[in-house]
């Protein structure tokens, strides 16, 4: 991932990477603040809060909240954009 500038794509390590947030200090300031299911795994932080998770196999039926967390979020980006 070093090699490469990946907006937003969290990494997995402190060695050498893109200077993005790790994984584990996302998952464990969103489950800090009290919104968060410990279920979801952040990959992605785009800003504003934004951000885009995986969800294990095993808990499909988080999949559907999954999806209408990202509509929301795109949503707010939408409407942040339209505002300037």
């Amino acid at each position: 991932m070093s090699k490469y500038g990946l907006p937003g794509i969290l990494n997995v390590s402190t060695g050498e990477n893109n200077g993005n947030d790790l994984i584990g200090f996302v998952y464990d300031y969103e489950i800090k603040n009290g919104n968060w299911d410990a279920n979801l795994i952040p990959f992605l932080d785009v800003g504003n809060g934004i951000i885009f998770v995986l969800v294990p196999k095993k808990v499909r039926n988080h999949l559907y909240i999954t999806t209408i967390v990202i509509i929301l979020m795109w949503k707010n980006i939408i409407k942040t954009l339209k505002n300037g």
